[in-house]
Parts: C-alpha cells; sequence; structure tokens
C-alpha cells in the first residue's frame, strides 16, 4: 500500500503534541486526515476496489511463512 512519506516540517510539532496527548504521531495523523477528508465531504470507510485486492493479496502475501 501507498505510505506518503510526512514532510519534514511537521514531525517537531507532531512529536510534541502526541507526547503532550500519549497517542503516536501515526493516530495524530490519521484524526488530522479524517478530519480533513470529513470537513471536505470525502468518504472514509470504504477504499476504492483495486486498493482493497492490493490490501488484500499484501495481507496474504505477508502471511505466507519465510
Amino acid at each position: 500500500m501507498y505510505s506518503p512519506k510526512i514532510p519534514a516540517r511537521f514531525i517537531p510539532a507532531l512529536y510534541r503534541l502526541g507526547r503532550d496527548r500519549g497517542q503516536p504521531m501515526t493516530q495524530l495523523v490519521a484524526e488530522a486526515i479524517e478530519r480533513y477528508l470529513a470537513s471536505e465531504g470525502a468518504p472514509t470507510t470504504d477504499a476504492p476496489p483495486d486498493l482493497r485486492r492490493h490490501e488484500r493479496s499484501r495481507s496474504n502475501h505477508d502471511r505466507r511463512a519465510p
């Protein structure tokens, strides 16, 4: 799955906010993205079919024995 990089200029503020709230930065970023998408009226519950297929194939790959 595509994982975009968070710009370095945001990391210090996310780190401090996460530390103060007792939350990981990834949780803060996910919350911020969810709020933004909701404000734009974009659905966040279902991934497009092609993304779901990619996630399933990756999930199956991750479960294979080495």
